[in-house]
């Protein structure tokens, strides 16, 4: 157990396949938000966090 241990904090939560991509795009002005899915998500945060 406590080798799991040491291997989950060893182990970065950054995934850099997926953080990559998204600053070139950042970088480059070509990210663009889904407003939509944005909302839905906040709502759905809060209506969990009630």
């Amino acid at each position: 157990m406590e080798q799991v241990r040491q291997i989950i904090a060893a182990t970065s939560e950054v995934r850099p396949e997926k953080v990559e991509p998204l600053q070139e795009a950042v970088a480059s002005g070509t990210y663009e938000i889904d407003a939509r899915k944005l909302a839905n998500s906040l709502i759905t945060k809060i209506i969990l966090e009630s």
